[in-house]
């Protein structure tokens, strides 16, 4: 049977935007998927979920993130989704840019349709990512966090999500991650007959 975790940030630091001319800034009630008129034209954002137990050897078998609208938007961005390989992204230093940090070799480009205000909308399936991270990782300890990042690689509209900061805290951007690990052989004792359970 699966394990199923749902993590969402938590914090005003846990998600933060940076345009290619910025650094990082996290108290703004949106994710704006674009960068604004008077920048470069890609934007960044950084999201760190709670601790995330996950044992090594886990085998994931979904994963994604859910944005909630913040404005109806009916064109399509490419948002490009990488992981973060860092021991604890929990510890984020405030670093200069977003190429500063470690990231996976698997990515997903991801291009979502029509939003609306106030529904959610899942990413396309993360699993590859995930599954680097906890390989290289060697499993994430109860008390470290999981990163990820997204790359406005195109620029149709301005879509935008809302952010931990939107009225409540409720609204901030979640991971569903599900996944299983591989029951370990051991074998039948000595002297007990098969079928049950007593020891002779």
């Amino acid at each position: 049977m699966a394990t199923v975790i749902d993590l969402q940030v938590s914090a005003t630091a846990d998600d933060a935007m940076q345009t290619t001319e910025d650094t990082w800034f996290s108290n703004s009630v949106t994710y704006s998927f674009v960068s604004y008129t008077n920048h470069d034209t890609r934007s960044y954002h950084r999201f760190v979920m709670g601790a995330t137990p996950i044992p090594s050897g886990a085998i994931i078998t979904a994963a994604y993130l859910t944005f909630t609208g913040y404005e109806d938007s009916a064109g399509a961005n490419i948002l490009r989704v990488q992981g973060f390989l860092e021991d604890d992204v929990g510890d984020f230093p405030d670093r200069a840019t977003a190429d500063s940090y470690g990231l996976t070799v698997q990515l997903v480009d991801w291009t979502p349709g029509a939003w609306t205000t106030g529904n959610e909308f899942n990413s396309d399936d993360l699993t590859a990512i995930v599954q680097e991270i906890v390989d290289l990782m060697g499993g994430i300890a109860t008390n470290e966090h999981l990163g990820l990042r997204t790359d406005t690689t195109t620029r149709v509209v301005n879509k935008r999500a809302r952010s931990y900061d939107f009225a409540g805290n409720a609204d901030g951007v979640k991971l569903h991650i599900e996944f299983t690990v591989a029951a370990t052989y051991q074998p039948r004792p000595a002297g007990m007959a098969v079928g049950t359970t007593q020891i002779y």
